[in-house]
């Protein structure tokens, strides 16, 4: 049974058509899916996919939800795999809208550039890989202000902890880019390490959000530190699921340091005097990490 059919009965996937976006992103996954259409209830998405994350570790996948409403995530991901000029022969427009020709389907060559892609990001890894892009964001952000000070700034030492910012259970799905009741995949992306999931679902590489090889880069750091490892993607968003959060304070304020040169909204638009210190509270006991790109 698959795992759609347990937690959502007799709801007929086949009777709800997939958006443009979805079905470009199930075409170029190269490995199984489940479709889940609009209306699932959130209580029942966080069990769905608490069961996959335990079938995974008996089947060899792990699951990565992916909100496929919005064309961007598939644009992107075509853009990226090399799979770019095909979209004008796959997409056509049908009363204003984006539609799939009804011929389109992947075939060998496409799934080979899809393989040759990924395989080569992976390969290119280098160990200072993650040091490197830390040390770019840094020299970035002297480099366009002088006076830059990231902690005089950012750390919150007159503010200190502002809430409790723990992170509980998925937060992707139910945001406003995952908003619940709307489309998703749910992926099974057998790779051998699940940092490599960045490669499989290669996202960013706009305005300040990390391309494909640094958002490998830093997936490698944090699982390998922390257990962090990709579970909700959208074209703007990403999140981790981590097994082994800081054991610290001064861990954790350190890795909110990190997560802010990885993604500076993060703590710029989260909430009003947001800082550093109320980001590093959460992360010691967060199970799960949130990013979100303008």
């Amino acid at each position: 049974m698959k795992l759609f059919e347990k937690y959502f009965g007799n709801q007929n996937q086949s009777a709800v058509k997939p958006s443009v976006g979805c079905d470009l992103i199930a075409a170029s996954l190269d490995c199984p899916y489940e479709y889940i259409p609009g209306g699932a209830k959130c209580e029942t998405l966080s069990e769905l996919f608490d069961a996959a994350v335990a079938e995974g570790r008996e089947q060899g996948y792990y699951p990565v939800l992916i909100a496929t409403r919005e064309i961007d995530l598939a644009m992107t991901i075509y853009k990226h795999t090399g799979l770019w000029d095909i979209l004008a022969d796959v997409m056509e427009r049908e009363d204003g809208m984006n539609t799939i020709n009804p011929d389109f389907a992947f075939g060998e060559k496409e799934l080979q550039t899809l393989r040759a892609y990924r395989a080569k990001l992976i390969h290119a890894w280098k160990e200072s890989d993650a040091d490197d892009f830390l040390e770019e964001r840094i020299s970035q952000y002297i480099e366009n202000d002088d006076e830059f000070d990231l902690e005089k700034d950012w750390g919150g030492a007159k503010e200190g902890i502002l809430f409790d910012d723990t992170r509980r259970s998925i937060s992707v799905p139910f945001s406003d880019t995952f908003k619940c009741g709307k489309e998703l995949l749910l992926a099974k992306i057998p790779v051998s390490e699940p940092w490599q999931i960045a490669a499989w679902l290669p996202m960013g590489g706009w305005n300040e959000c990390p391309d494909p090889k640094d958002m490998l880069a830093m997936a490698k750091h944090w699982y390998e530190k922390y257990g962090a490892v990709i579970c909700c993607v959208s074209s703007a968003a990403l999140e981790f699921r981590v097994s082994n959060p800081p054991a610290d304070f001064e861990q954790a304020y350190k890795l909110a340091k990190e997560q802010f040169y990885f993604c500076e909204d993060r703590v710029w638009q989260y909430a009003p005097k947001y800082n550093l210190r109320t980001l590093a509270n959460g992360l010691t006991q967060s199970p799960y990490w949130y990013f979100w790109w303008d």
